[in-house]
């Protein structure tokens, strides 16, 4: 697994409003060579569909040569910035496999999340697209491994509240997991344990219930949801 820094989220989004539909932008603040981007949009051209890969993430303040990394079942495609836009990939990262992807096509779906990879990382970036209905929940099935990420503007605190189907973590079984990055290549892991969601520190393990040290996902980052099985169909509340 790639250890990327968290995205930050700046202040509110922008809209517009666009032949009829109400269209935003949002500044991500992120000062890392690799950002899990959260996907808050659908797609302009018709607010019933996912984002197209190549219309998320602006071009603006990008340089050529950098590669956004959208994983889907176990599997990475990856589109290059050349000459100011999205085309299929040409050179990966050389720790991902990835296929070329087909930037023209490609869509990715609100909930979910995706990787950008920049050469120049010292200025924020900024995702496009139209302000669809409310989205609540996220399922997750037929996998083991899943990139995703909060459509909304709020942190996202994982219990068992708002994800079902979990597997809790036992002396058979090693448990469903929520890998966060965080700044510097850290990660934060959330496990299931005794009907709780929790992670380890180096004064034990913080859970839950115990609401003023449990830290949740920070706003707009895009984090991993590992499942036992790939018979699991996990449900996420947003």
């Amino acid at each position: 697994m790639m250890c990327v820094g968290a995205m930050a989220l700046a202040t509110a989004a922008l809209a517009d409003y666009t032949d009829g539909k109400v269209c935003g932008w949002m500044r991500i603040d992120s000062t890392l060579p690799v950002t899990a981007v959260g996907v808050p949009w659908v797609d302009v051209g018709n607010t019933n569909s996912n984002v197209k890969v190549a219309d998320l993430v602006k071009t603006d303040g990008l340089t050529d040569g950098d590669n956004l990394y959208v994983f889907n079942n176990g599997t990475w495609t990856f589109y290059t910035l050349d000459s100011g836009a999205w085309v299929a990939g040409t050179t990966a990262n050389s720790s991902i496999t990835a296929t070329a992807g087909t930037p023209g096509t490609a869509t990715i779906a609100r909930g979910q999340a995706l990787y950008l990879e920049r050469s120049s990382y010292s200025q924020p970036f900024y995702v496009y697209g139209a302000v669809g209905s409310a989205l609540t929940s996220t399922t997750l099935t037929g996998a083991t491994k899943y990139l995703v990420a909060s459509p909304k503007a709020t942190a996202f605190t994982p219990t068992t509240s708002n994800i079902s189907g979990a597997t809790p973590k036992s002396r058979t079984a090693a448990g469903d997991q929520i890998v966060v990055p965080l700044t510097g290549g850290a990660t934060r892991t959330y496990t299931l344990a005794g009907g709780k969601w929790g992670y380890a520190t180096s004064t034990g393990r913080v859970t839950q219930d115990d609401t003023a040290n449990y830290q949740p996902v920070p706003l707009g980052t895009g984090f991993w949801y590992v499942t036992s099985s790939s018979e699991n169909s996990i449900t996420i509340t947003w």
